[in-house]
């Protein structure tokens, strides 16, 4: 799949073609920049490969972010059911499921449980090599570009945070599309630069991260690359848990060790209890002006992997 080109001339917004953007925040080394014709937000300039795999190797192959992740395993497995609730709701008869970005799995096991033929593919040798380990073959260590059982094709394709990933999303989410078969779903999820805790946090929103995160989507802009790759968005909404919302307000989102972790279990398991029905209705609201701190949307393709 192909890559932004880096170099002495201006790179051009992958959903207007325009060269013209204007600085949003300095985050040295890189500073993000919003498309003039369009409100596409990015990394300027764009890192090269070897930048990127480090980068993700750097974050994803550690045995801190391996903790965390298995420590938050029966907060994960409650939103892929959800996630696969609504998925269901498209493709009631089920069928075959690939997670691009698998991790450790979690999303393939929670997919097998509730009946689909699932499979995976994760590009980090750390993560991915665990998930293949655990369900063999039906795991592919390596981009979605080279995977061994994409030949039938597949009736849903998930992606949760991977596009922003992503040097040119949009030639990234074509090359996916192909193994759609005929009527198939896909279903993503990305960080809302347009949510309420972006726009209180400004330049120190936890997800504000150049480098591993390149690209930042709005609903309006996501629903536009939705478009350019021939898609057409059928669900779209926006999503925050209480646990996040908190950790993020009081800045202990990102931080780790244990009194972070011992600040989790008591201080802000306290307010949550606290707060949970005073913001059920700002929950709703953010859900109803689009400003929930992540973007949940179901694309389809109506004519099938071969378009």
């Amino acid at each position: 799949m192909k890559t932004i080109e880096t170099g002495s001339r201006p790179e051009t917004c992958i959903l207007c073609g325009s060269a013209a953007s204007s600085p949003v925040y300095g985050t040295p080394p890189r500073a993000l920049v919003r498309c003039s014709g369009c409100g596409l937000v990015r990394v300027a300039p764009m890192p090269d490969a070897g930048s990127r795999r480090e980068v993700n190797l750097g974050t994803y192959s550690t045995e801190e972010y391996r903790r965390r992740y298995f420590l938050d395993r029966k907060i994960y497995s409650s939103w892929f059911r959800k996630k696969l609730e609504l998925i269901e709701r498209f493709k009631p008869g089920r069928g075959r499921i690939l997670d691009i970005g698998c991790s450790y799995g979690f999303f393939v096991e929670e997919a097998l449980g509730r009946g689909w033929d699932a499979f995976g593919c994760e590009i980090n040798p750390v993560t991915g090599g665990y998930s293949r380990g655990r369900l063999g073959e039906r795991v592919h260590v390596g981009g979605p570009e080279t995977i061994p059982f994409g030949g039938q094709g597949f009736d849903a394709i998930v992606m949760w945070d991977v596009i922003e990933h992503q040097p040119d999303p949009l030639s990234f989410l074509e090359g996916v599309k192909k193994y759609l078969k005929p009527g198939g779903v896909i279903c993503l999820q990305v960080p809302n630069f347009g949510s309420y805790i972006s726009e209180l946090k400004k330049e120190n929103w936890d997800w504000l991260t150049p480098g591993d995160h390149l690209y930042f989507f709005t609903p309006d802009t996501l629903g536009r690359l939705a478009g350019r790759a021939g898609l057409r968005q059928s669900h779209s909404e926006t999503w925050e848990s209480l646990r996040y919302f908190i950790d993020s307000l009081l800045g202990y989102n990102e931080r780790r060790g244990a009194l972070a972790e011992l600040y989790r279990a008591t201080v802000v398991r306290a307010v949550e209890l606290g707060l949970f029905f005073l913001f059920l209705p700002f929950q709703r609201r953010l859900h109803r002006e689009g400003k929930g701190a992540l973007i949940l949307s179901v694309l389809s393709s109506p004519g099938g992997k071969n378009d």
